[in-house]
């Protein structure tokens, strides 16, 4: 019975990231083929925790909208308990950076954040890529974005080389940023204010409009 509920939830939330232009955590009960739609009408994990059509895959999943928290489906995020929820602190995470410099989200307090999680495999992660490269150069130095590629990517040093991304990337072989963030689904895109608390998490693609709104509201 267990088993035929959790093929129910995963079936619902293939359907629902499907309209979102999203892809799923490769590795997970659901599928290992990335959802490569190309529409970005769909779940987004804001304040509200709802998409145009009222619908959340979070929601769906039996996981807290607000929060953007996909724990509960099927066991498909690493780690335990829920994803930071909107209004609540972030714990802290220490990291390497792809260039090899270390970092940890403490020492950034003070400033905004914008953490996003994508993948090698994932389009409409890198679909957002020019739009996010837009918008650190018009907000050059007022706030740090921080891309982590999930342990399933392929090593993502040359794509970034390739593309000239500038903001500061990371390939979270270990998980321990999924750990803390649960990217059942990517992209996922976090923003963190200055005092290190979360304002807004969107579990889909974003359009530049709808980045550079969350943004504004944190710097």
């Amino acid at each position: 019975m267990n088993r035929l509920y959790t093929l129910i939830v995963a079936a619902l939330l293939l359907a629902a990231l499907s309209l979102a232009g999203g892809c799923p955590k490769q590795g997970s009960e659901t599928t290992d083929t990335p959802v490569t739609g190309g529409t970005d009408s769909g779940a987004a994990g804001d304040a509200a925790g709802t998409d145009a059509a009222g619908t959340d895959p979070a929601a769906a999943a039996g996981g807290d909208a607000a929060a953007g928290d996909t724990s509960a489906a099927g066991g498909m995020a690493p780690g335990a308990g829920a994803a930071p929820a909107i209004g609540s602190p972030v714990p802290d995470l220490s990291f390497t950076s792809i260039d090899g410099k270390a970092m940890s989200l403490s020492a950034l307090k003070g400033k905004p954040v914008v953490v996003n999680f994508w993948a090698t495999w994932c389009g409409p992660c890198k679909a957002e890529f020019p739009d996010f490269q837009a918008s650190y150069q018009a907000n050059a130095g007022k706030f740090e974005l921080i891309s982590f590629a999930l342990s399933s990517s392929d090593d993502p040093s040359a794509y970034i080389a390739e593309q000239k991304l500038g903001w500061t990337f990371a390939w979270d072989q270990s998980d321990a940023a999924a750990d803390i963030f649960k990217p059942m689904v990517v992209p996922l895109t976090v923003f963190i204010d200055k005092q290190g608390i979360v304002t807004a998490s969107y579990n889909r693609k974003m359009e530049k409009a709808e980045f550079d709104a969350e943004l504004a509201k944190i710097l």
